[in-house]
């Protein structure tokens, strides 16, 4: 063996490695939420409960804004599903912010609107592609549950 034929052995050793490396990273980043807790991903909302789904804080919104989102994410835990439609859409009036067609979407998928679900969560993925991974899933489980109907 030559000295160039290991020279290529150790830099495709080594890109292999960073390659398996970025791997694991990505996943783990992917698989803990804000607290260090493991999720399954992607996530079934067809066993739809407050702490089934990722999301990111809106942060930066004026006041009045904040007070409805505040208010529609107390619907929401609350299972008053249209209503939190009812004041997200008043909040997506305002500002286009992803989280809140993200939640409108999940209120919509509670309430079998399957079709509205996934215009929302495309909406969101086109405001913040980031969520693309975390609503693919969510979007054809949407598809396949509205197409049985």
């Amino acid at each position: 063996m030559t000295d160039i034929d290991r020279i290529i052995i150790g830099i495709a050793v080594f890109v292999a490695g960073y390659f398996v490396y970025l791997f694991f990273k990505k996943r783990n980043t992917e698989d803990e939420d804000e607290d260090g807790d493991e999720e399954e991903y992607p996530f079934r909302l067809s066993k739809l409960s407050g702490k089934d789904h990722f999301a990111r804080p809106v942060n930066n919104l004026e006041d009045s804004l904040n007070l409805k989102y505040a208010e529609a994410m107390t619907h929401y835990e609350e299972g008053k599903f249209e209503e939190t439609i009812v004041k997200l859409t008043g909040c997506i009036l305002e500002n286009r912010f992803s989280e809140f067609y993200y939640y409108r979407g999940i209120s919509h998928f509670a309430l079998k609107k399957y079709q509205e679900a996934i215009n929302d969560w495309e909406t969101a993925i086109i405001l913040f592609p980031e969520y693309e991974y975390e609503l693919s899933a969510n979007i054809i489980e949407a598809r396949g549950l509205g197409s049985k109907e």
